[in-house]
């Protein structure tokens, strides 16, 4: 088998703070400890404003993200196929049931850098240690595309935000009583597709936990920097979803969604995600199948 390449994540900010700490050394100088710090602080200011919808809640996702990067805290998802990434963003969301609450059980906590504006608008920003916040970050690199996608679930008390970046764009969002999943899916726009996109990956890797492996991908050019001292994994595609496999190797996807089963009938299942999809079953009737190996399964 063949070695493949794969999208990268965060390569302009990587190479902005490698300057920054080759422009110290030049001069002698001993790099800072607060140099990553600094940059993000000059990166919000004057690059990634202008490139996003400026909003406080966006940059607050960006500046949480970035500080988990250069951590090496965001673990790097490797797609085994490109299509598995069409599936994501093409399938259907009927609800955020379950979601906060797998966020908070299962993110990390953060002592959050708070961010605010100075009298002059720019973004600043202040230590601040709070009981309520939890993100799950990943690096989504996908094999034979350029720029990969980084993906934050950010929750903030009862708000939830989610937060893509990709090819230096922020694609985001916020859930509040004040605006609802209901809300949002009312939009037709790229905001709507990438947001799907994450939302789907997080209910895939839930639902199909076996597929994703504690396995390298055979890549062809591999940045040391990229992969050392961070957690890498591979994602397959699960055979649930896959309709059928021609012989030129297109794979063809199920139509379905993802669902939270919160009901008590759901014994071994319940308070997590399944791919439901069609079945005809009868005489031509159309079902809602649950999962056809589970043997609690039943029709909806």
């Amino acid at each position: 088998m063949s070695k493949k390449w794969y999208s990268t994540c965060w390569k302009n900010e990587h190479e902005i703070l490698n300057k920054y700490i080759n422009l110290y050394k030049s001069k002698g100088l001993q790099v800072p400890d607060d140099i990553s710090e600094t940059l993000i602080r000059d990166l919000i200011n004057y690059g990634v404003e202008e490139s996003s919808n400026g909003t406080l809640d966006d940059l607050k996702c960006y500046y949480t993200a970035y500080q988990l990067e250069i951590q090496k805290k965001i673990p790097n998802i490797f797609f085994e196929e490109k299509e598995l990434k069409d599936f994501l963003f093409n399938t259907k969301i009927t609800s955020l049931d379950g979601l906060k609450e797998y966020v908070k059980n299962n993110g990390e906590k953060l002592e959050n850098d708070c961010l605010d504006l100075d009298n002059n608008g720019n973004i600043t920003y202040k230590k601040s240690v709070t009981d309520d916040n939890y993100c799950l970050v990943y690096n989504l690199r996908i094999p034979y595309e350029k720029l990969g996608y980084t993906v934050l679930f950010y929750l903030q008390g009862e708000d939830l935000f989610v937060w893509v970046y990709h090819e230096e764009s922020f694609y985001y969002t916020g859930f509040s009583e004040q605006y609802t999943f209901d809300d949002f899916n009312k939009r037709e726009d790229d905001v709507k597709k990438y947001v799907y996109f994450a939302l789907n990956f997080l209910f895939y890797i839930v639902a199909f936990p076996e597929s994703l492996v504690d396995e390298f991908p055979e890549i062809k050019t591999l940045k040391l920097s990229d992969v050392k001292d961070r957690i890498n994994l591979k994602i397959k595609t699960n055979k649930e979803i896959v309709e059928t496999e021609h012989a030129s190797r297109t794979i063809h996807f199920r139509k379905g969604h993802f669902r939270y089963l919160k009901s008590d009938y759901f014994k071994n299942k319940k308070n997590t995600w399944i791919f439901v999809h069609s079945a005809i079953v009868g005489k031509g009737t159309a079902k809602v199948l649950l999962d056809k190996d589970d043997k609690e399964s039943k029709f909806i």
